[in-house]
């Protein structure tokens, strides 16, 4: 009577730890999807950043550009 009273207990208390351990997992796998969108967006934001700053930078050279292409007309 005890034995089958000890493995049933055994087997509830495994279930439930094995449980907690997906849990866990899934808990893992949520924080580290969390930080791959976090650094996609900051890489995005960087990204806008730079390409932004590569349109002022070559801004006047274009315009330059410009401007000596219309005199060579």
């Amino acid at each position: 009577m005890y034995t089958r009273f000890a493995a049933v207990l055994t087997i509830i208390v495994a279930i439930a730890l094995a449980g907690i351990a997906v849990e866990k997992r899934n808990l893992w796998l949520r924080r580290a999807l969390t930080l791959q969108e976090y650094r996609l967006q900051e890489l995005e934001r960087e990204r806008t950043e730079l390409r932004l700053a590569i349109e002022q930078l070559t801004a006047p050279q274009r315009l330059v550009d410009q401007f000596h292409d219309e005199r060579r007309n």
